[in-house]
């Protein structure tokens, strides 16, 4: 596979910081709103953020089952690639709920906080995992 083992890894790296970034402007929000000086750009911000973030999620986890279907002949037979697929899950519901609070249809933003701080830390247990299988 030569360079293309590391395509993975690297995109998936790249979506990590862009995930954190956003979660970070998450708890931003969070603060302000508990301080009763929340400012609507801080949203659109974050929704600016979250998005494509999200979408390098799917992106990388799809270049992850790709990876492993050319190198190993399988995919999801490695607990990495079952942590990526409840990291996935984790980001699928935590964007549901950030739509519908965007959209003022819900106000369950403690749990779309929850949901996503969950998938990070999938997140990262998925790249914790993805080392040893690193050529």
């Amino acid at each position: 596979m030569g360079g293309w083992a590391y395509l993975h890894p690297a995109l998936a790296g790249l979506t990590l910081v862009a995930l954190a970034v956003a979660l970070g402007m998450g708890f931003r929000l969070r603060d302000l709103r508990l301080r009763r000086r929340q400012r609507p750009e801080g949203g659109l911000r974050h929704q600016r953020w979250s998005r494509p973030a999200v979408t390098l999620v799917l992106v990388s986890f799809i270049a992850g089952l790709v990876t492993m279907g050319l190198a190993r002949g399988s995919v999801l037979t490695t607990l990495h690639g079952w942590v990526a697929m409840i990291a996935l899950v984790g980001f699928a519901a935590s964007t549901l709920v950030g739509q519908a609070i965007a959209s003022e249809k819900s106000e369950r933003r403690a749990l779309h906080g929850l949901l996503a701080t969950l998938a990070l830390l999938a997140a990262l247990a998925t790249a914790l995992t993805g080392m040893e299988l690193l050529p």
